[in-house]
């Protein structure tokens, strides 16, 4: 049921800002102009105090707000109103305000805008032997700042930097990402499909955790699996780099969970097995749950007997244990790939212990 109440809006504004414009309050209620009517003015109370009149206003739902200077047109004709929003220019640059409607009286003080370069001062200052001492700042900022640190460390930036191949910086790229997406509130988030995916994963290449402080390391981890969905569903392939550090960052491998959905055409599958090859010295020693986790994932993605015997032959690590625990998963996918001239080539291929498990599947076809 709708309601409305009362609100006084009380802020200190920046000195002389009224020769700008007039200080207004502009909001998603219809009531504060609906982010496009300067409805609501405030009024000097001295230097820096200003206060609007009492607004009543429609309690529906949550309420958005900034405050902004209503700037004369310069052209009189022109529909348009014009506006200078405190903090990001913007009515959805991820600082605008939630009206407390427990209170009548909202206390504010004006977000400054800038362009935040102290990011970029701790990243222009990365060199090869220091990525862990401005990770710190990094932290030191975000407690200082950081709804403004976390909102500029957004792909933008990240994009904007990423031609820079030095890999302490690109690493560090990856840090800024890892705590943009955490800051989410569980908010799912994807990557924008220009995404340079490709360059950051490079990156990884004989990463250390080391080099970082132990309490950036999920961030880091948050990080890499953005980067691998990004890059894996962009039908590329830099993201196996992930099977060198997995140890390290993953043991579990859990990230395979976040490529169930991948599917690849026959051209993509043939270049992934291709690729795949590398990994195998990788995946040697890793734990049996964990491998067999992989070896029926890839499997899995095989559209055809050729592809199967592909992966089962030059990708995947054999021996009694691992192949008892994910060979009624390569079965089956043979069962719904394979035609019967297909399964005879294929059971001809087979060692005489195989034949033997899979005869029955031949002859059934």
């Amino acid at each position: 049921m709708e309601r409305k109440k009362i609100f006084n809006f009380h802020v200190y504004l920046p000195e002389n800002i009224e020769k700008i414009g007039q200080p207004v309050v502009l909001g998603d209620a219809d009531e504060l102009g609906a982010w496009g009517r300067p409805i609501v003015k405030l009024r000097q109370q001295n230097r820096t105090y200003w206060k609007s009149d009492p607004v009543s206003i429609s309690i529906i739902s949550s309420i958005q707000y900034k405050y902004a200077i209503h700037i004369p047109k310069s052209d009189p004709t022109s529909r348009r109103e014009n506006f200078e929003f405190e903090g990001f220019n913007e009515i959805d640059a991820g600082d605008n305000r939630t009206l407390d409607v427990q209170r009548n009286d909202q206390f504010d003080i004006w977000k400054i805008r800038d362009d935040f370069s102290f990011i970029d001062y701790i990243y222009n200052s990365i060199e090869i032997n220091n990525l862990r001492d401005k990770v710190l700042d990094y932290q030191h900022l975000l407690t200082l700042h950081s709804d403004l640190t976390i909102h500029a460390s957004n792909p933008k930036f990240i994009i904007d930097r990423i031609d820079d191949n030095v890999t302490e910086k690109r690493l560090f790229l990856c840090i800024l990402l890892g705590y943009y997406i955490s800051k989410r509130e569980g908010l799912s988030y994807e990557l924008p499909d220009n995404f340079p995916s490709n360059l950051l994963l490079n990156a990884l290449e004989n990463y250390k955790q080391e080099s970082l402080p132990l309490d950036a390391k999920d961030q880091m981890y948050t990080a890499i699996l953005a980067l691998i969905q990004h890059n894996a569903f962009q039908m590329k392939f830099e993201w196996l780099i992930i099977f060198s550090i997995a140890t390290k960052v993953d043991p579990n491998y859990t990230f395979i969970n976040h490529l169930k959905g991948l599917k690849y055409s026959n051209e993509n599958l043939t270049k992934f097995i291709e690729r795949c090859k590398i990994i195998k010295t990788y995946t040697e020693n890793i734990k049996l749950e964990s491998y067999v986790e992989i070896a029926k994932w890839s499997l899995q993605l095989c559209h055809n007997i050729d592809s199967l015997l592909k992966i089962w032959n030059d990708v995947l690590v054999h021996n009694n244990e691992i192949d008892c625990n994910f060979f009624e998963c390569f079965i089956g996918q043979i069962r719904s790939h394979g035609d019967a001239v297909a399964l005879e080539c294929y059971f001809r291929s087979l060692s005489k212990d195989y034949r033997d498990r899979v005869s029955g599947i031949v002859r059934n076809q």
